[in-house]
């Protein structure tokens, strides 16, 4: 952010380890931040959170990262089947959305496959548990409105049950219908239409 040079306070929008990432520079710099609109952003549920001993977390990691060093990507004969795997994993998305998505999240392999332009690495689970003490202690330094948007179909946990929302001093909560965790793929309509009301009150 300050290699943009803000002439003033800015809007931040990101969407889950990113919405996390923007939560963070509101609570921390409060002073730089506008509004802030977080997608999916609270952390994993409770119940993803296992209290097991560092080292076997870290054993775990190691694991699964020489597994994942050891994978091929998968490939597709087409466009067409790749574009069926990605409705396949998403089953909210638009025609239209789906084969943007598809064209510009694939890349094309040297026999003429099609594999996508994924990080295998990512399917790694941290060893480090999400700190959901430390995160509440920065969410409550925000200062400026927060959006928080969520699939109503996604995995991502009952927020107002585990008391992540009584953290923010100013915070609401828009859940998407039909949407999982990518909230503004799944229903991008109705997703502008909640920032814009939100961004424009």
């Amino acid at each position: 952010m300050n290699a943009l040079e803000p002439r003033g306070p800015v809007v931040l929008i990101g969407h889950s380890l990113g919405a996390g990432a923007v939560l963070q520079r509101a609570g921390v710099f409060p002073e730089d931040v506008r509004a802030v609109i977080a997608i999916e952003g609270l952390g994993p549920p409770g119940a993803m959170i296992r209290e097991t001993p560092a080292h076997e977390r870290m054993q775990h990691w190691v694991i699964d990262m020489l597994a994942l060093a050891q994978r091929r990507p998968r490939e597709y004969p087409s466009l067409e089947a790749a574009m069926a795997r990605m409705y396949e994993a998403n089953p909210h998305l638009t025609p239209v959305l789906g084969r943007h998505l598809t064209i510009y999240g694939v890349r094309r392999n040297e026999n003429g496959s099609y594999s996508w332009k994924y990080d295998n690495y990512t399917r790694a689970t941290s060893p480090y548990l999400f700190n959901l003490k430390d995160a509440m202690e920065i969410w409550s330094r925000i200062r400026c409105p927060v959006l928080l948007v969520r699939g109503d179909a996604s995995w991502a946990g009952d927020w107002e049950r585990d008391g992540r929302l009584d953290a923010f001093r100013t915070a609401e909560l828009a859940t998407v219908a039909n949407a999982g965790h990518w909230v503004h793929h799944d229903r991008l309509g109705d997703f502008l239409g909640v920032v814009h009301r939100f961004l424009t009150l």
